[in-house]
């Protein structure tokens, strides 16, 4: 039986982290394989259970030496054939360059730590390029735009690498048919609606959203849709408030459902900078959603390019000129759906599985 590890920093409901829950879910599946998920931070409090074999190490911080949380890490990479990381700590690493197992590491992100002028950040990225040119058997990356930066900031041509799209689970009727909140139900009500889903951290560039609401010229009729948290929540709503967008914004926090808000939406706006990947513009579409995004968007401009590239934005204005556009065609949206649902159906997560199991498999043969 193969014995698969894989290693996450936190059990929440990022996009990361419900992306490789799925996928060890449908690897649990083949009787060959023993799926385990260790993830360095405690139990998310986010998250309300995992219906897999997982261990928690309860760090607090990637440099946080914890003896008895890294005792546990190697017995567990002892037992392991294959330990897949999805995420870079450096004690984790080296024990498991210590290990016998092979490894195979997903590259998600990792642009800030690469243009961080702290000493600090650069010296964990010293190390996180280290592991990658010399430890790692097998390199995937989830689209051209991080495969060109992992050349340019780890130097990795050397390695063996994969580009996978990073693949969805598609809802169940019982997802779909989850109801709204009563009070966000009126709200909505007859309304244009503009939505995200996101962190609202720096990269995913928000406030962009808020600066377009104000300008739009249907605003009467239109409400922004946010549905996420994060490190700069309180300030969008300071600034949604100077703007006097208070009552024509909902706040929805994070939904560990969040296929009958994409329902709810009429467009949807990733307005992200340098995004490895972006799962949201599939799951968006995958309902017949149209998406627009940014000209530096990195992947997530990507996959839209090969759909829609009329939907990727290059500023303020030609966001708003779309916008415009989708507000006019608001009662013919279906017209656009099924050509959307379609490309979706694409990236359907099993079409990832078969990839990296056939990784797994061609790592397992090569001698170390």
């Amino acid at each position: 039986m193969l014995r698969v590890t894989h290693v996450l920093w936190s059990s929440g409901i990022g996009g990361l982290e419900n992306l490789v829950i799925q996928l060890a879910s449908i690897q649990r599946k083949n009787p060959e394989q023993k799926i385990t998920l260790l993830f360095a931070q405690k139990f998310s409090t986010e998250r309300k259970q995992i219906p897999l074999e997982h261990i928690c190490l309860n760090l607090k911080k990637a440099l946080d030496f914890n003896l008895v949380s890294y005792q546990k890490a190697h017995a567990v990479f002892r037992q392991s054939h294959i330990i897949h990381f999805h995420t870079f700590n450096p004690f984790l690493a080296f024990l498991a360059g210590f290990s016998s197992a092979k490894i195979v590491y997903s590259l998600h992100g990792g642009w800030h730590s690469a243009q961080s002028s702290s000493w600090r950040t650069q010296f964990k990225f010293s190390l996180y390029r280290f592991f990658l040119r010399k430890r790692v058997d097998h390199l995937i990356l989830n689209s051209r735009f991080t495969q060109d930066f992992a050349q340019k900031y780890f130097r990795v041509a050397h390695l063996h690498q994969t580009v996978i799209p990073g693949g969805i689970t598609f809802p169940s009727s019982a997802q779909l048919q989850q109801a709204l909140p009563q009070p966000v139900k009126d709200k909505l009500k007859g309304k244009f609606i503009i939505g995200t889903v996101a962190r609202f951290v720096p990269s995913k560039r928000i406030h962009l959203l808020l600066e377009a609401l104000s300008s739009f010229s249907h605003q009467n009729n239109t409400v922004l849709l946010l549905v996420g948290g994060g490190a700069k929540q309180e300030n969008l709503q300071k600034e949604a408030q100077k703007r006097g967008l208070e009552n024509k914004i909902v706040w929805a926090g994070f939904q560990e459902n969040p296929w009958p808000w994409f329902q709810a939406m009429n467009i949807c706006v990733f307005p992200f900078a340098q995004e490895s990947f972006g799962l949201v513009a599939i799951e968006a579409m995958s309902l017949g959603k149209p998406v627009l995004v940014w000209q530096d968007g990195g992947g997530i401009r990507e996959i839209m390019e090969q759909i829609t590239p009329e939907n990727v934005v290059d500023d303020m204005a030609h966001l708003l000129k779309r916008l415009d556009y989708f507000y006019s065609q608001s009662n013919k949206m279906s017209s656009f759906s099924n050509e959307l649902v379609a490309y979706a159906r694409k990236f359907d997560i099993s079409s990832m599985v078969k990839s990296i199991e056939k990784i797994y498999a061609t790592v397992q043969r090569e001698v170390k």
